[in-house]
């Protein structure tokens, strides 16, 4: 309930925990229901002064985590960077496992500039971590991108992209829009525009009726644009 949005729902299940004795996690579902209800004050305040302040969950590293992780979105919500940064890092230190926390800390070295370090971050998941795979292949396409064709190398984005395209089909979603797009995108600044130009109409003929796919779309519309096809470029988006 948690993590797909829920607020009345999750605040009776919270009440529910705290009925039965269990109040403190049931604070924390309390807090996670404002905050998806964006009450990120609330929410800051219901974890600061209930849980943080207490530390109530002073000798289990993953709930603190979760508590941190929380507490960034919040943070994140009312515009304090810092405060967000800090929390994140506490996230990562209490549970490195915590996948959510990890990602937030490594989009967060991305914002800064420490585009490096965050490929380093997400190599190192990225045997285990499906779902860090499209992130680092974006990562490694555009830090290509920023570079003089010459010294472009473009074997470890092409060897994970096939890699992404095997767990799609595992998944059950063949030629997925997300690694369409980014297969595009490199084949664009390999110089390769007429066969990416190819690929985005076959996917979106495939997937004309999936609303999930509007980034190949939008990816489309970028290359008819960058051919100066300014008016295929707004059917493209028209029909999307």
């Amino acid at each position: 309930l948690a993590i797909k949005g829920a607020t009345t729902e999750l605040e009776a299940e919270a009440q529910e925990l705290q009925r039965i004795g269990y109040g403190p996690y049931g604070d924390f579902f309390a807090a996670y229901a404002k905050a998806n209800a964006r009450d990120w004050t609330g929410a800051k305040k219901d974890l600061l002064d209930k849980l943080v302040s207490k530390d109530v969950f002073g000798s289990y590293p993953p709930m603190r985590s979760r508590i941190n992780s929380l507490l960034a979105k919040c943070y994140g919500g009312v515009g304090d960077v810092e405060r967000q940064r800090t929390a994140i890092d506490a996230a990562v230190r209490d549970d490195p496992n915590n996948l959510l926390a990890r990602m937030t800390w490594i989009s967060g070295l991305v914002a800064q500039g420490e585009v490096d370090s965050a490929i380093a971050e997400y190599r190192n998941m990225a045997a285990t971590e499906a779902v860090v795979r499209p992130e680092l292949a974006r990562l490694l396409i555009e830090r290509n991108a920023s570079l003089d064709p010459s010294q472009r190398d473009w074997r470890e984005a092409t060897q994970l992209l096939d890699q992404i395209d095997r767990d799609d089909i595992v998944r059950g979603d063949p030629e997925s829009s997300t690694a369409v797009v980014l297969r595009a995108r490199m084949w664009t600044l390999q110089g390769l525009g007429d066969e990416a130009a190819k690929l985005l109409a076959a996917a979106r003929a495939k997937r004309r009726h999936d609303p999930g796919a509007v980034f190949v779309w939008i990816a489309s519309a970028e290359s008819q644009a960058s051919k100066r096809d300014f008016e295929g470029a707004l059917e493209t988006l028209k029909d999307a």
